[in-house]
């Protein structure tokens, strides 16, 4: 190819490549050595990406007791819904599939999906189905005196039953990505009033580690995965201190973010908000960070409550004033299955959400029409959603995760490290389809 196509620009041929879905760009690789260099470009990777939403779904099947204890596999369904609202099965690693332990979807992050399968952690691209392991379970505890805490052992302990909110996010400057997961360790061991004080968060390819202190009490979160916005991840947390009283300005909430360049936790300003308005969730939309606020209850021509969503958008970052109204999904019902906080919108600003844990939905804003796009043929529980993008990155070469926790008041260290790939079996990259395992 190379020589049968020698004067053609490398910006013309990056044009014609960039149009490609990933799946086309792993193949065409092989074309030639300079189509490889072209297409293994940082930048060009993250002039590919195309939007998508992995959906998370899982069924426990039950088994006879064995050894005297209750035994379970998890059957695993993972969907992404594209723009066009087209829904295609996600194949994750193999050993994932049917194992007697939990998975769930933590963050994203330029096409990485951070997930947790059972007490361990990856970085995965489900675009090019490479992954890596960075976290093990037993490298999370440690007792109030800063030992080794031994029940950690425990093989029903569980990361996902500990992980309160997470995010991934990525250091253009450093070229590094950092992983931020909170837990509320004791909360399957003792009071499940317990909540993290502190805050912990690593560089993926950098040694060492720091803690800082979470200044936030709370006990209800839109969800877990943060929002990553100008680089930085949010959460939508409720206080502690009578988390669901009206007030003048609406429900008391706030909008909780970490910056990756000061490594710092700092609070969002919010818009005014109505007597009985309160935020349902945050959404990411044109890279702005926007609020999805449910407005007061009116009454439908069926005799159904409805209320409106209104979504407003922070035009410029970190400015009060800014934020803005986009629009009013002015059909918004509510019932006993009221609608999730919204998953993210798609290209022509249609809204998907979730109903539930059976179904996802798209509601046209301009038709004020509403339509299924995701029902499980199977009886599956809808566990998360959460949005990334398609690129070629890879997970990083060497991975820190940080987690947090506490004891009463005591704050929990938690121990993290490096890992590098020694065997293929600990740190498989595998291309799923092919038989075989490919390591470093």
């Amino acid at each position: 190819m190379e020589f049968l196509l020698p004067n053609i620009p490398d910006d013309l041929v990056r044009d014609i490549l960039s149009g490609l879905h990933v799946k086309s760009l792993l193949q065409f690789r092989c074309v030639s050595k300079r189509w490889r260099a072209l297409i293994d470009d940082p930048k060009f990777n993250f002039s590919t990406q195309r939007r998508k939403v992995a959906v998370l779904q899982s069924s426990p099947i039950w088994l006879p007791v064995v050894h005297e204890k209750p035994f379970f596999l998890e059957y695993l369904s993972l969907q992404a819904i594209d723009d066009e609202l087209n829904v295609d099965d996600l194949h994750p690693p193999r050993h994932w599939a049917h194992m007697p332990v939990y998975t769930r979807l933590l963050g994203s992050c330029n096409g990485l999906l951070l997930i947790s399968h059972g007490c361990d952690i990856f970085l995965w691209n489900p675009s090019t189905r490479r992954f890596k392991k960075v976290l093990k379970h037993k490298d999370l505890g440690y007792d109030d005196e800063g030992g080794y805490d031994e029940k950690r052992d425990d093989p029903e302990y569980d990361v996902n039953a500990v992980a309160v909110l997470s995010g991934l996010c990525y250091n253009s400057l450093l070229d590094d990505y950092k992983v931020v997961i909170a837990t509320d360790i004791e909360s399957i061991y003792a009071s499940p009033d317990s909540r993290p004080k502190v805050a912990g968060f690593s560089n993926c390819r950098r040694e060492g580690w720091k803690q800082v202190r979470f200044p936030y009490n709370f006990r209800w979160l839109d969800d877990s995965c943060g929002a990553v916005v100008n680089g930085h991840l949010h959460w939508l947390l409720l206080p502690e201190d009578h988390p669901w009283l009206f007030t003048a300005d609406g429900i008391r909430q706030v909008i909780v973010c970490f910056d990756q360049t000061s490594d710092k936790f700092e609070e969002i300003p919010l818009p005014s908000l109505g007597y009985e308005e309160h935020i349902s969730g945050l959404v990411v939309m044109d890279g702005c960070l926007c609020l999805a606020i449910k407005e007061p209850h009116e009454g439908g021509d069926d005799g159904s409550f409805q209320r409106n969503l209104k979504v407003m958008a922070m035009k410029d970052y970190g400015a009060h004033n800014s934020w803005t109204p986009v629009f009013t999904l002015s059909t918004f019902r509510c019932g006993c299955l009221a609608y999730q906080p919204i998953i993210c919108f798609t290209k022509d600003r249609n809204a998907l959400m979730r109903n539930g844990e059976r179904r996802i939905v798209a509601y046209n804003r301009k038709e004020d029409l509403q339509s299924d796009i995701l029902i499980p043929a199977k009886p599956l529980r809808m566990k998360a959603a959460i949005t990334y993008v398609e690129s070629l990155n890879p997970p990083p070469n060497d991975a820190f995760v940080t987690m947090v926790g506490n004891i009463g008041q005591a704050v929990l260290p938690l121990r993290w490290g490096s890992y590098s790939i020694s065997s293929s079996e600990d740190f498989p990259m595998n291309f799923l389809g092919n038989s075989g395992q490919f390591s470093k």
